[in-house]
């Protein structure tokens, strides 16, 4: 049976880990590892952690703080030898299917090829009450769309991949600005294969600073648009999102297709706004939505 490595980094979350932990060990899938490094919390956490190492597959290691993205990639490269690996946050809820739909899909790829597997999830409450679903699925997925309009479909509860995406990522180092769940998800897409799952099989819980308020106080498509045009697509909401493809295109660019370089190369530089206003894929799924992205690149304000 092939092997689950789930790496979560937990920082200060005393409130929601052990339900998170109690959910992986719920998995229906038996040939899973909990591997937590603990990023140096001042509250409880570590003490909530310690009441499951009583179990053979759950491992702690306590660490100082260095942040989440070294974080994770200390997991990745300290915690070896399994088939696959799932990305894990501390205050959310695995279904008990998760892990078995991820395997049961990346059995589909040879070891050879990176392949990663991305599950849709429910938005929950403070408690994590389910509520609609992501459905990133049935979403346009592109290169372009990824790039320009910050589009993240790809968090890294959402993640689990194979042995050979992790070997082309763990020896690397860490980047600053791209994070781990994005430097996976761009490491298969421009050199393996990436796989939608249409069910949920997570709960997304969203609380105090956890949540943007959009996301806390509601609103029509209309002020979510406007939420997010101005927090990824106007100024340094902007400029953040491009300079993480571009830590990503400058490390990883030996992986990189001819093809991929170019999309690279036309979106995290200035200049072509005709062009890029006139791209004949989307940028995104809302007709309006993907309109006034266009008319921001033909007025040169992204």
């Amino acid at each position: 049976m092939k092997t689950v490595n789930i790496l979560l980094s937990s920082y200060n979350g005393e409130k929601f880990i052990a339900e998170q932990i109690e959910s992986l060990l719920a998995q229906d899938y038996p040939a899973v590892k909990i591997h937590i490094r603990d990023d140096g919390s001042s509250d409880g956490t570590v003490d909530v952690i310690r009441r499951f190492t009583d179990r053979p597959n759950v491992k702690l290691y306590e660490g100082e703080n260095v942040g989440y993205r070294r974080s994770f990639a200390w997991l990745l490269s300290n915690c070896r030898g399994a088939d696959y690996y799932a990305y894990c946050d501390q205050d959310d809820h695995w279904m008990p299917d998760k892990i078995s739909r991820a395997v049961k899909a990346l059995d589909r790829f040879d070891e050879n090829t990176p392949a990663i597997y991305i599950g849709d999830f429910f938005w929950g409450d403070a408690d994590c009450n389910p509520g609609n679903p992501n459905r990133n699925a049935f979403k346009k997925h592109s290169l372009v769309k990824y790039i320009t309009t910050g589009d993240m479909n790809t968090f890294g509860f959402t993640e689990v991949f194979n042995e050979c995406a992790a070997a082309g990522i763990r020896d690397r180092e860490p980047l600053d600005l791209c994070v781990h769940d994005q430097i996976v998800y761009l490491y298969c897409r421009c050199a393996g294969k990436v796989i939608w799952d249409e069910k949920p099989t997570a709960c997304y819980r969203r609380y105090g600073e956890n949540a943007s308020p959009q996301e806390l106080q509601g609103g029509s498509r209309l002020t979510h648009l406007v939420w997010q045009i101005r927090t990824f697509l106007l100024s340094s909401g902007r400029d953040r999102i491009y300079d993480r493809f571009r830590e990503f295109y400058q490390a990883y660019g030996d992986i990189i297709s001819p093809e991929d370089k170019k999309v690279f190369s036309l979106y995290i530089n200035e200049g072509h706004r005709l062009k890029k206003a006139l791209y004949r894929g989307v940028y995104r799924d809302k007709r309006t939505e993907d309109l006034m992205i266009r008319l921001l690149f033909l007025m040169g304000k992204v």
